[in-house]
């Protein structure tokens, strides 16, 4: 083994979720930007047509015992986060904060989803995987054209992601890894790779942020919206294609701090935000960083994400997460 890198069965799917959440930071402090800068959002466009719907599917790999036991007391502690990460908006606007636990536009749909999605899965569990990845394809290509498939319990993006969890919950990891080390697929991988980003830097489906987002009906695609079902099919095919490359395309072995970045990757997710609005927002620092020597690039934001990646995976800040997650568990311990 080289010295100083790790490796282990899981450590490629470490890696690759350190990778993810890194992009994620990315994509937010990206969004600041988007409006003025066009090589933002082209960056925004490339990491959006992929990070969240290959989060989903990594989380479905390893979901298999979650799901066919069922233990609600395992996934209880996602909607303690959920409501942990809604309050938050509270030491920001303390005067004009309202939670409202029905409803979900921002960062903590992603903890509602993934207490709803082994529930829903465990009930499909007996029911042929092609079936069920086919009709939730097929809804939610129709959930489109419905504009009050909204942000009531994150319905729209619990839909439109579906797909990605189920199909990683029915696949297996190791042969998937075993597939993906072939030479042959690693240059299918780089191919799909560079043809996405070429996309994205075209400038021409920008219009398919709304719909990597998931949570937007086909009436927010304008002029676009009587394609809406091929557009979706469309983002669909991309994402796919940019999860497959890049699950290819990681290593298996790194070292040991990306792998922990990985472990951790709940605990950025849960504070990237409030720090990326203390930077752009509370401290109005947004002007003064995008006319930085790197302003007109948008490479600043770089560092920035690097930094905040890092910073929120120490483990400082890891222990509040993962206490709050297995809360229930804890708790039903002590009450049997």
């Amino acid at each position: 083994m080289t010295q100083g890198l790790v490796h282990s069965r899981r450590d490629k799917w470490d890696i690759l979720k350190c990778f993810l959440i890194f992009c994620v930071v990315l994509g937010h402090a990206a969004d600041y930007y988007t409006a003025d800068s066009p090589s933002l959002r082209c960056l925004f466009l490339f990491i959006y047509s992929f990070h969240m719907p290959l989060f989903i599917f990594v989380s479905g790999l390893f979901s298999k015992r979650t799901v066919n036991q069922l233990r609600i007391s395992k996934i209880s502690g996602f909607l303690l986060l959920y409501v942990a990460l809604k309050m938050t908006g509270w030491f920001f606007n303390p005067a004009t904060f309202r939670l409202n636990l029905f409803t979900e536009s921002g960062l903590p749909w992603y903890m509602l989803v993934m207490f709803f999605y082994p529930i829903i899965t465990h009930f499909l569990r007996n029911v042929k995987a092609h079936y069920v990845l086919i009709i939730s394809v097929i809804f939610a290509v129709f959930a489109g054209f419905d504009s009050n498939i909204n942000d009531f319990l994150a319905l729209s993006r619990l839909i439109v992601f579906f797909p990605f969890y189920y199909l990683g919950y029915s696949l297996d990891a190791e042969q998937l890894e075993s597939f993906t080390k072939k030479s042959w697929v690693k240059i299918v991988a780089v191919v799909c790779v560079i043809g996405v980003a070429a996309l994205a830097l075209s400038g021409k489906f920008y219009i398919l942020r709304y719909l990597f987002s998931a949570r937007n009906s086909y009436s927010q695609l304008d002029t676009y919206a009587t394609r809406g079902p091929l557009l979706r099919i469309m983002a669909y095919i991309i994402s796919a294609l940019m999860g497959f490359s890049l699950i290819a395309l990681t290593p298996s072995r790194a070292p040991k701090f990306i792998t922990k970045i990985g472990q951790r990757s709940l605990s950025v997710y849960f504070y990237h935000t409030m720090a990326l609005h203390l930077i752009y927002i509370t401290f109005n620092l947004r002007h003064l960083l995008s006319t930085s020597p790197w302003g007109d690039s948008g490479y600043f934001i770089i560092p920035i994400a690097l930094i905040l990646t890092y910073i929120f995976s120490l483990k400082i800040f890891d222990i509040p997460v993962r206490y709050i997650l297995k809360l229930p568990e804890k708790a039903k311990k002590l009450t049997d």
